[in-house]
């Protein structure tokens, strides 16, 4: 995979899936949204309805599991989907005719009622089976490679730049990209970019960010530049809030298949939560088409830079 130089101008929190270290978004403090920020359209289904922030924000402050997520862009990025899904999940209960358990807690907006999405999910997605002994896990294990994968992971250095600061009498963002060119073309190495930004911006995290999972690449931009620029490629420059990034992925694992004498104790354990894993997505393919849910990319931008 060669050097290339991969421009874009998108949320860095996306860099990080769910579960993967949080190194990017735990750098910048962000402030609080103005009135005007809270009525901002994060949702939109069949039929005009709008979910706002300020729905979503109420969604996460009454489930003890998600109130951090409110103070990272990855974080919101979750947030938005868990609403969508939970919103998609009522109206799908409801096209059903499937009956609430009980009397809807006052202080939860019915179409964010959880318990009554959950209890329709399970239905909707069936039941996840195990196989039963040595001869059955062979064959699901045969038959289902990819739930025994390893996915590709990269090893990322960063420079990160206030978008205000002014090097060599040019603006951050411009500076960098001048810089990136001067790499991709073997003029300036890395290591002295890293140096540079250290000197310039002393209390931002330069350099080394260790390893990320490239897990879910083709559903997120950052992440399948990274994927497409390969080992020794720079991604960026890549503009979020206040802040200019520039990444070079330093070293490169390929995805691997673990082999059948590493798992095959753990296939039953695994093949119940690929199929959970499959089944939550099939499930959200279908009602996010049927209810025609968009999220607002250009909103949750918005509120990725500014945060809570």
């Amino acid at each position: 995979m060669g050097l290339q130089l991969v421009h874009l101008v998108v949320l860095i929190g996306m860099l990080l899936s769910v579960g993967a270290n949080t190194v990017l978004a735990a750098t910048i403090t962000p402030p609080a949204l103005s009135q005007d920020g809270e009525n901002l359209v994060m949702i939109r289904l069949a039929g005009g309805e709008e979910i706002r922030v300020s729905d979503i924000r109420k969604y996460a402050q009454r489930r003890t599991d998600l109130k951090a997520l409110l103070n990272t862009p990855t974080g919101w990025s979750s947030l938005v989907e868990e609403i969508a899904m939970t919103r998609a999940l009522v109206l799908e209960g409801e096209r059903r005719q499937e009956k609430r358990s009980g009397d809807i807690d006052p202080n939860i907006d019915p179409r964010f009622d959880d318990i009554y999405a959950l209890a329709v999910y399970r239905k909707i997605a069936g039941e996840c089976k195990a196989p039963v002994g040595d001869a059955e896990a062979r064959q699901y294990y045969d038959a289902n490679p990819q739930a025994f994968k390893i996915p590709a992971q990269a090893r990322i250095e960063r420079v990160i730049l206030p978008k205000a600061l002014m090097l060599d009498k040019f603006p951050a963002e411009q500076w960098l990209g001048l810089q990136a060119r001067a790499v991709a073309m073997s003029s300036a190495r890395f290591e002295a970019l890293i140096q540079r930004a250290t000197e310039a911006a002393p209390d931002l995290r330069q350099g080394d960010l260790g390893w990320i999972s490239l897990e879910g690449a083709e559903a997120q931009p950052v992440l399948g530049a990274i994927q497409n620029a390969g080992k020794g490629g720079l991604v960026g420059p890549l503009g979020e809030g206040d802040y200019v990034y520039l990444l070079h992925v330093k070293d490169w694992r390929d995805a691997q298949l673990l082999p059948w004498e590493f798992v095959k104790h753990q296939v039953p354990t695994r093949a119940v939560q690929y199929c959970r894993e499959t089944q939550r997505e099939r499930v959200k393919t279908e009602l996010f088409k049927r209810y025609e849910v968009q999220i607002d990319g250009k909103a949750l931008r918005a509120v990725g830079a500014t945060g809570n």
